[in-house]
């Protein structure tokens, strides 16, 4: 095609309508469709000042057992991308936040700082500058909570003893400090969870710290005894596999991922169940009473490590249906990748959405919303003057892009000429 050619035919799609672009903008779900729409030219950066709706990408763990740093491995199970942002991923270094609109990795290589999981760029704080201290890299579990409180916790099973044989020194199997909006100091909780429970999912809760297992629960005061402990809630006929804990309109919910009794990992088994924690007048009564309705038609239930959220169906588009739960079982054979499923509360029954790629074989995966960006840097004979037709040239030359996240440059955009 001529260059006169190729120049009319770029300048008539920068001459869409903006009604019409903001229209298209709005129907993209996933972060690599916004970043290459994104790209196209400056009217079409334009329809998208404010994107909302992208649909969530998993977190992998590191498997990097020295601390070393190593690509990030992300994926989007909807669109079926993944991405490895390089060097960027430290071990144990993951921070959740409560309503899943961002999540951030740990870096300290000069200083504490928050960065993209996706790109490695640096991240606005949340909270004043220096709430972010050393105590950060003391615990290996962070979650940011609706209410802006800050948890960072520690689980060993097996924790080291030291001392003689005769008076051992007990070291307990569950720290945890947290800071809540306008304290000045942290507060320390410590337990032993029993001597045998498992802590597989931790939250703040009205300046307490909720520790939950398979089988058990604890509700830790700071610098005290334990306000409660004990079995939780039954489900006739399941096991539990899994549990999580989401915060929703200032409640703390428990998000149990059950598995029929005596059956396989078999998509027809599972199912989840939601229980919400009442504490009763002076304190001393804790108990969970089941709540499924609490997921309603418009909610969708992303459940993760260390942190899980909801989200409104509406804000994805009608791309995800309200009233179900997303969540990550591991293999029963060794070495082999995840499943993701989705389980629906209208018709109790659970789904196979994808099995992981390959190296997807840890189960402790964070879900997250991403938040692409994109900087477009002019040369400076083209901030002179230009046209439609200047700021949509798909000529490389005069337009490089710096895309912040590492998303491939579209050399076409096939759905555009379909």
């Amino acid at each position: 095609m001529p260059a006169t050619t190729a120049t009319a035919a770029s300048g008539q799609w920068a001459e869409l309508p903006a009604d019409l672009l903001r229209d298209i903008a709005c129907r993209l779900r996933t972060a690599s469709d916004s970043v290459r729409f994104d790209a196209v030219c400056r009217p079409w950066r334009d329809a998208l000042e404010v994107q909302e709706g992208l649909l969530p990408w998993l977190v992998a763990p590191s498997e990097a057992a020295d601390g070393s740093a190593e690509d990030q491995r992300c994926r989007c199970i909807f669109s079926r991308t993944s991405y490895r942002a390089p060097g960027v991923c430290v071990r144990d270094r993951r921070v959740a936040c409560a309503d899943g609109t961002a999540a951030w990795l740990l870096s300290a290589h000069k200083e504490l700082s928050l960065v993209d999981p996706l790109s490695g760029d640096p991240r606005p704080l949340p909270f004043p500058s220096e709430r972010l201290d050393r105590r950060w890299l003391e615990h290996r579990h962070r979650i940011i909570s609706d209410d802006g409180a800050v948890l960072l916790y520690n689980f060993s099973p097996n924790p080291p003893r030291h001392g003689c044989y005769t008076y051992p020194y007990r070291r307990d199997r569950f720290r945890a400090s947290f800071l809540r909006p306008g304290d000045g100091q942290w507060q320390r909780v410590s337990s032993d969870l029993g001597g045998t429970d498992l802590c597989c999912a931790a939250a703040h809760y009205r300046g307490h710290v909720v520790s939950v297992g398979l089988a058990s629960y604890h509700v830790l005061r700071p610098n005290g005894k334990p306000l409660a402990d004990g079995a939780l809630p039954v489900v006739r006929g399941k096991v539990r596999r899994r549990s999580h804990l989401v915060e929703y309109d200032g409640m703390l919910l428990l998000a149990s991922v059950l598995q029929d009794d005596g059956g396989n990992v078999n998509v027809n088994d599972l199912s989840v169940s939601l229980h919400k924690l009442r504490v009763k007048k002076g304190g001393e009564v804790v108990e969970w009473a089941r709540c499924d309705f609490y997921c309603g038609e418009d909610d969708v239930l992303f459940l993760g490590f260390p942190g899980s959220f909801i989200a409104d169906a509406e804000w994805f588009g009608g791309e995800l249906s309200g009233g179900t739960a997303y969540f990550i079982m591991a293999n029963t054979a060794p070495q082999q990748p995840c499943s993701v499923y989705r389980y629906s509360f209208k018709n109790g029954a659970a789904t196979l959405v994808e099995t992981l790629p390959p190296g997807w074989h840890d189960a402790s995966c964070m879900w997250f919303i991403p938040e692409p960006e994109i900087t477009m840097f002019l040369k400076p004979d083209d901030q002179e003057q230009e046209t439609p037709a200047d700021t949509c040239n798909t000529t490389i030359n005069p337009i490089p892009f710096y895309l912040t996240h590492a998303i491939p440059p579209p050399q076409s955009i096939p759905w555009l000429y379909s």
